[in-house]
């Protein structure tokens, strides 16, 4: 069997035989602005880099370049060299012009001859279109006179794709040469083979054997190179590819361990690659075993064979994939398809048995097409049964309550792609199957803004996606760039902003709050990945505070980061969950324009660590002790942690090691005895520092909220925006206190706290 390499013009790699590399020259990859030459394993002329653009354009009307690394290849190998470029419509060419040279090497130089060559032309016809043209080495008076070749119709200011591929023969004669031109934005392409006889360049040929072999291009009469973004001329991507080859790469399991990543399995010897056409016939059943990240061009699965990905597993499929047999994917696992499929897929979600009725809940949907749920359904599943109802729900937005599958198929129906559903196992941990084709496409859910606006959405696809690339997609849809997830364990919803940017696991089911119709989830965002809770790496500045009645555990987190803000950070403070019943937690209150929301995330600024006052806010359900620990990663080491028990008049450090701070509290929901510092000396706070702390909002119309305030007596009065006096009261406070407000007509009112330590005034508006 023929052995194929493709090599596409690359800059960073030191070896030829790896698999897809790309770059767009960003100065993160190595690339420096200026002249191509400047950057490692490149030559050229008057070509400059842009890393602002991500491009390389020309800057002069002749400009070469080529790769700097060179590879030898054998007999009935195949070289191809990839190009991915773009031309101005402001070409300053004459009638049927050549503009472009692309192709290969063996000289290596910009003043090499032009024997040493061996390329195509791209010609500007008078007639608007391009066509390729294939010539022996050398200038444009070389001999023998260039092939004709095929046109494109469209293709100034527009992406386009030049290959160029030769096969080597035991000669220069019995070699020979094809190409493709691509428009990109159209699709529109054209192939040629060209039939050499015998002018194959000498000079290429023997560098090829010899390796002296570099990538080759060159623009030619090209008038305008300022290099700039409108440039005549310009190169944004180029790459390194290992084509094993361009025939089917057959399974035939020679070791008899059924595995994917064992290359004795395969025909070729060789584990497939990216540009690789898989079969797997009727007699064989093959394994992505354990951790294995396996790629393919196209995969064809003929009846009666199989294939299985294990849950630490990848597959990506570059084109087609095409299921005549079976296919399993097991929880965690993960299937990418970039072109089109066909044929079921069985995807196994587990989900963890968990004792109690109201425990062992899973948010989970569909991540396959065309799955029914029906009583028959959950028995094969093992759901749970309660009465008639069975464990599967879905959520209704506009009444927040949920509509049970009942066992007489009551409420049966079909799994929408992209929407979440609650499922639960009956008495034992195991899997719940979804069989169906999978998306290739975008999903775009229905959603629901009315009532609540919390919607369960679920990841509609055989792979992972980015919850940071989600969010970011579906800000104009979304009341904040927040998600929350349902932790089966510790009985309470996890939330998630787009700074997390953390893998949502297939089908994984997850509450957004809606201000739009409809949410968007990208087929681009796809990505291979591992079924876990990705754990924190981040150097960023952190601070986890956990509370515990003995039973329960819950946490809220601070940030502290370069840009964020006291107020609210869109995309960085991420609020409690509140479409449900929560009867003990811990947040945070904003520290600017707070409004008494509860937040389990809140990224605060850095500069600013030392003299915020973070005010805590609790909910518990009855009289119950309550245990503050806290987790610190990446804090200046000199930063102490202390929480203040305004209450009290107590501090307490808990950043030290089995530090805590134990109390017993009644029935609790608000924010005003706790509070967060943080400070390099032992702990003392000025009178000014107490005030700014202090907390003024309205809960409505008829009542507003002050909290944060100390022990002894406080003065409360409300002025209106003429200064009349509305509101005089007074009273000895336990740290927050509820005003009742008189009728008052709409419009700003002023608000005087006067303390034992100070006076305030806040601003509130009444509508």
């Amino acid at each position: 069997m023929k052995n194929r390499y493709t090599l596409i013009f690359f800059a960073l790699t030191t070896s030829f035989l790896t698999a897809q590399t790309t770059t767009n020259f960003k100065s993160a990859e190595g690339y420096a602005d200026g002249a191509l030459s400047n950057n490692t394993n490149w030559g050229g002329q008057f070509f400059f880099v842009n890393t602002t653009n991500q491009s390389v354009a020309t800057q002069s009307n002749t400009a070469d370049a080529f790769w700097g690394q060179s590879q030898s290849i054998s007999v009935g190998e195949t070289i191809t060299f990839e190009v991915d470029m773009k031309f101005g419509g402001d070409l300053g060419y004459t009638a049927n012009t050549f503009i472009a040279q692309i192709g290969f090497n063996a000289g290596g130089t910009t003043s090499s001859g032009g024997s040493d060559r061996q390329f195509i032309y791209l010609k500007a016809l008078t007639n608007g279109k391009l066509k390729m043209e294939r010539r022996a080495g050398g200038n444009l008076q070389s001999t023998p006179s260039y092939s004709q070749g095929p046109t494109i119709d469209t293709w100034k200011n527009e992406d386009l794709t030049a290959k160029v591929s030769f096969l080597l023969g035991n000669s220069a004669s019995t070699s020979t040469i094809t190409a493709k031109l691509i428009n990109r934005t159209t699709g529109e392409f054209t192939d040629a083979s060209f039939d050499q006889n015998g002018i194959f360049s000498t000079s290429v040929y023997n560098g090829a054997v010899s390796g002296n072999l570099y990538g080759f291009f060159r623009t030619v009469t090209l008038q305008d190179g300022d290099a700039t973004a409108t440039e005549s001329f310009s190169v944004s991507s180029v790459k390194l590819i290992n084509e094993d080859t361009l025939f089917p790469n057959i399974f035939n399991n020679t070791t008899n361990d059924n595995q994917w990543a064992t290359a004795a399995n395969w025909d070729s010897g060789k584990v497939p690659s990216s540009y690789t056409d898989v079969s797997i016939t009727s007699t064989h059943s093959i394994q992505a075993g354990s951790s294995t990240t396996a790629v393919a061009n196209k995969i064809v699965i003929d009846s009666g064979g199989s294939l299985t990905v294990d849950e630490t597993s990848s597959l990506t499929v570059s084109d087609e994939f095409t299921n005549n047999g079976t296919v399993t994917l097991n929880s965690g696992g993960s299937l990418i398809v970039n072109g089109s499929s066909s044929g079921d897929v069985t995807y196994n979600r587990t989900l963890n048995f968990i004792s109690g009725n109201d425990k062992g809940w899973h948010l989970v949907g569909s991540p396959v097409a065309s799955e029914t749920y029906d009583n028959a359904y959950a028995n094969d599943n093992s759901l749970a049964t309660s009465g008639t109802k069975r464990g599967l729900a879905a959520y209704n937005t506009s009444s927040d309550t949920w509509t049970y599958l009942e066992d007489n198929d009551s409420n049966a129906g079909a799994f929408t792609s992209g929407i979440g559903y609650s499922l639960k196992r009956a008495s034992t941990t195991g899997a719940v199957s979804f069989i169906g084709t999978i998306n290739t496409a975008d999903v775009t859910p229905s959603v629901v803004a009315a009532g609540n606006g919390f919607n369960l959405v679920s990841n509609p696809y055989t792979s992972y996606i980015n919850s940071g690339a989600f969010l970011t997609e579906n800000t104009a849809n979304l009341v904040s760039e927040t998600i929350w997830l349902w932790d089966p364990i510790s009985e309470n919803y996890q939330t998630k902003v787009t700074l997390d940017a953390f893998a949502l696991a297939p089908g994984q089911g997850f509450f957004v709050k809606a201000s739009g119709a409809s949410v968007n989830f990208l087929e681009s965002n796809q990505a291979s990945g591992t079924d876990t809770f990705q754990k924190s790496s981040s150097t960023r500045p952190e601070i986890k505070l956990m509370i515990t009645n003995g039973s329960l555990n819950r946490f809220a987190k601070l940030y502290y980061l370069d840009n964020a803000t006291t107020g609210f950070d869109n995309g960085c403070d991420g609020a409690t969950f509140t479409g449900g019943v929560n009867s003990f937690d811990i947040y945070t209150n904003l520290l600017e324009n707070n409004q008494g929301e509860s937040y389990q995330l809140q990224a605060l600024p850095y500069k600013d660590l030392e003299s915020m006052i973070i005010p805590l806010g609790l909910i518990t359900s009855a009289i119950e002790e309550i245990t503050f620990t806290a987790d610190v990663m990446n804090l200046p080491p000199d930063i102490k942690v202390f929480l203040e028990d305004r209450l009290q008049n107590t501090f307490t450090r808990l950043d030290q090691e089995n530090t805590k701070y134990e109390v017993t509290l009644a029935e609790t929901n608000g924010a005003g005895r706790f509070f967060i510092h943080t400070t390099q000396s032992v702990l003392s706070v000025s009178s000014d520092a107490l005030l700014t702390s202090i907390s003024v909002y309205k809960l409505d119309n008829s009542k507003i909220r002050i909290a944060g305030l100390s022990q002894g007596e406080t003065t409360v009065k409300l002025f209106n925006i003429l200064g009349k006096q509305v509101v005089n009261t007074s009273f000895s406070t336990n740290g927050v206190n509820d005003i009742s407000l008189p009728k008052l007509a709409r419009g700003v009112y002023i608000v005087n706290v006067n303390t034992e330590t100070g006076q305030l005034n806040k601003k509130i508006i009444i509508e």
